[in-house]
This record gives structure tokens, sequence and C-alpha cells, in this order.
């Protein structure tokens, strides 16, 4: 069967009983690596094609249109090299990174289904997942948008750190994007001002080599080594085979440790590939299924699998059991997702506008999500 819906859980049991599969990882994570979301990315994906069936389409749409299959190890992965008040902002495939930096999977889903219960309240849907306690500051439909709010954020920890507690910059950001992005505006002016204001910030480009149906050869320069777009504003970078789990972790931590210490800006080509389409409708007809089929063997789920099994570090039956236990938190969570009420226009659409009140305008609130975790109760903030 599938083995994506078992990512999650067997990443958990390396963490919790086999050092030696991933090495070094930091005793700080431990924690966090055992809270991580038993709902493997793959596994919420597949499922859209029964939801379908509900009248939830928009949700159903959503789960489809964004599936991050490909990039799994990519935002998993990375995130654990960091610490949890450490920002994270992305772009609009960011279901994975919202679960590694532990929302709970019933929020996320909620948010596909466009709920009340969803971590923006059903407003922001698939492509704008936000998670202030997780300290995720968004999935950005714009391509490129995120990266000068990267910046952004690492100046601004950077300042808060240094200027206003007048200690030294402690925390590091993570700016994913594609590689379509690459040829924004807005990235080199967040490279220039980063290169310029040493700020700490990694650029970890998931690069799948398309920028949905085009290959990167026929749209951006220098392809073959874009490295050297960082190089250019005097930015250290590296490549990465993001197809690798354990290779993932081990390139990442060092690099987060040391942008840390310096407080000065990285760039991380990330190697991966995109399993399937852009969206629903992309009959991928712009690359050949025989390079489909060879990055399909290179899985880094099922290279992970067999690592495991290979060690005798874990069984078939405790694999199955594993995709029993994640099924059923993938249709508890659709079950409260369904069970979630819809925004109401003549209410909501006047609500989160602005921060107070002010004319037809109601002022905001939290959402449910940070209501529960908090405590809040509702309170406008």
């Amino acid at each position: 069967g599938n083995i994506g819906n078992l990512a999650t859980r067997v990443l958990k049991f390396i963490a919790k009983n086999f050092d030696g599969v991933v090495p070094a990882i930091a005793e700080e994570h431990r924690a966090e690596m055992d809270d991580l979301i038993l709902t493997g990315c793959g596994e919420m994906e597949d499922p859209a094609e029964h939801v379908k069936a509900f009248r939830f389409r928009r949700g159903a749409e959503a789960l489809v249109k964004n599936a991050s299959v490909a990039n799994v190890f990519v935002d998993r992965m990375a995130p654990w090299a960091l610490r949890k008040e450490d920002p994270v902002v992305t772009a609009y495939r960011d279901h994975g990174h919202a679960l590694a930096r532990g929302m709970d999977p019933k929020y996320c889903m909620a948010e596909m289904y466009g709920r009340v219960g969803g971590c923006a309240k059903g407003k922001g849907g698939s492509m704008h997942m936000f998670d202030r306690i997780n300290h995720l500051y968004g999935g950005h439909g714009i391509v490129g948008a995120q990266t000068p709010l990267g910046a952004g954020l690492a100046f601004g920890t950077k300042y808060y750190d240094t200027v206003i507690n007048g200690g030294r910059s402690e925390r590091v950001t993570l700016c994913f994007l594609g590689d379509g992005a690459l040829n924004q505006g807005a990235f080199h002016e967040a490279l220039n001002l980063s290169g310029l204001l040493d700020l700490p910030v990694i650029y970890i480009v998931e690069n799948n080599g398309y920028s949905m149906g085009t290959s990167i050869n026929r749209g951006t320069t220098m392809a073959h080594a874009i490295c050297e777009k960082a190089r250019g504003y005097g930015i250290r970078s590296c490549e990465i085979d993001g197809m690798d789990v354990c290779n993932v972790y081990d390139a990442m931590k060092p690099l987060v440790d040391e942008v840390r210490e310096t407080s000065t800006p990285a760039f991380v080509d990330m190697r991966t590939y995109r399993f399937k389409g852009h969206s629903m409708s992309d009959p991928r007809k712009y690359r050949p299924r025989e390079e489909e089929e060879v990055y399909e063997t290179g899985d880094p789920i099922g290279k992970l699998r067999d690592q495991l099994l290979g060690r005798g570090a874990i069984d078939d039956d405790a694999l199955k059991a594993m995709a029993k236990e994640i099924r059923g938190e993938v249709r508890d969570s659709m079950k409260w997702a369904e069970a979630s009420p819809a925004p109401d226009p003549a209410v909501d659409l006047y609500h989160d506008v602005f921060v107070e009140p002010m004319g037809p305008y109601t002022g905001t609130s939290y959402p449910q999500m940070i209501q529960e975790c908090e405590g809040t109760q509702g309170q406008d903030g």
C-alpha cells in the first residue's frame, strides 16, 4: 500500500528509540518530535478523492490542488533543526509546514474545508495556514511574497534581541520558497537586504525542477547552480539532497547553528521532486513519465522505510499498526472539520477586517485554535 501515511509515525519511532538512524538529534527537540502530529502529509492528501463526494467541495479541491507529497521531508525535517521560538514563513504549499510546526491536524483540515474551526477561521483556506503559537507566519499565495516577509521577520527578531533587550541575536528564520520564486524581484530585494543588514534568515528553495509546468532550465538562468544567485549578494549557500530524511536534518542542523551564532543569512538549494501534478487539472504533459518513474524509485519515505526494516529497527506489523492509527487520525480530523460550522457571511464579512471596531466592522477575535490552546475565550486580539 501507500507508505506515505507512515511518515510521521516512523519518524517519531526513530526519535524515541533509535538514535543511530537519525544521528545527533538535539535533545531539546525530542519532546517536540514525540509530539509531532501523527498525520503524515501524504495520508492527509489522499483522502481528498473521498472527500469530494461530500458537499464540502471547496475543501476537497484545496486538498488536491496544493498537494505537497513531493516535498514531505523538505518541510518536515528542516524545522527540526530549529527552536520553537524561531519563525517560519512559506508559500502556498504549506500543509506539511503547519503540521511539522505542531498544528493539530483538525485545525488544518477545517481551514481547508473553509470552516470556522480552521486555523484562520476558514478565511484563509488551503494556501494560508497560520499558527502564531508555533511561530508559523503563513502560507502566502503570491509567488515570492514570503521572501521579504522572511527578511522582515529576521530583522524583527534581531532588533528585538539586540536593541530592545540589549542582548545577542538568538533566533533564526526559515523562509521556504519554490524555484519559480527565484525570478521575482521581491526575492532579490530580500536577499540584498539580508546580506546588507546581516539578517539571521535561511532561504530554502524547494527546488523540484518545475514552476508549475515550466522546467527550471527554460525559465531561470543558472538553473544548474542557483546558489550563485545568493553568492552574488555575499550570502553563504549550499545544495542539499532533499530526498533523504537523515541528510536533510544532518545538513540543516549545523547550518542553522552557524546562522544563529553569526547572525548572518544563508541560502539552500534543496533538491526535491513533485511526484504529482501542480494541481488537480494538471495532466503533466510537460515532463516524461520515465522521469517521474526514476524519481519515484527514490521516494524518501520508502527509503526511510527500507533503512528501518534493514536495520531491524521496525517490522511490517509495526508499520501496519502505524498506518491504522494514522488513518484513524485522518478520519477524526475530517469528521471534526465537517462538524465545524461555515462562516456566516452577514457576520464574518465584517469581522477580522480591523483590530478595533470601526463603523460596521466588529473588530477581531482569536481563532478557536488559540482559544483552546491558551484559554483566551474569544478575547479580542
